[in-house]
């Protein structure tokens, strides 16, 4: 199961839809706007590390509008522990609970797990490079 947005978005005050895709984006990826042009998110390739800055609750094809939301609940993610973080992942676009480790990947939480199948996002765009 792919990872779907829950809340309504329209109860949502921090969502914008600024920046066209630069790549096809699947709903329910971690995505980065910089400057207008948005990709997939990324924690793990040193020396392209690219900061989580809002959820892709929408499929888009490259050269379109992408929503991104940056608070919410999220479901579909699986093997989830109630309490932890939830951190940027490794593979483009996704999530995980362990913090990256290794020279130059970026460290970001961007949510808390509520459950084993679903997590708040809450994207703050503060991170670490290791």
């Amino acid at each position: 199961m792919a990872m779907e947005l829950v809340t309504d978005i329209n109860m949502i005050g921090d969502m914008d839809s600024e920046g066209l895709a630069t790549i096809a984006i699947a709903a329910g990826l971690m995505v980065n706007n910089d400057g207008g042009a948005v990709t997939g998110a990324l924690a793990a390739v040193s020396g392209q590390d690219i900061p989580c800055t809002g959820f892709s609750p929408f499929a888009v094809a490259a050269g379109e509008a992408v929503t991104q939301v940056r608070e919410g609940v999220v479901k579909g993610a699986s093997g989830l522990t109630a309490g932890l973080p939830v951190h940027l992942g490794e593979t483009i676009g996704t999530v995980q609970t362990a913090a990256p480790v290794g020279g130059g990947k970026v460290v970001q939480i961007v949510g808390l797990v509520l459950s084993t199948t679903s997590f708040a996002i809450q994207i703050d765009p503060t991170c670490t490079t290791l």
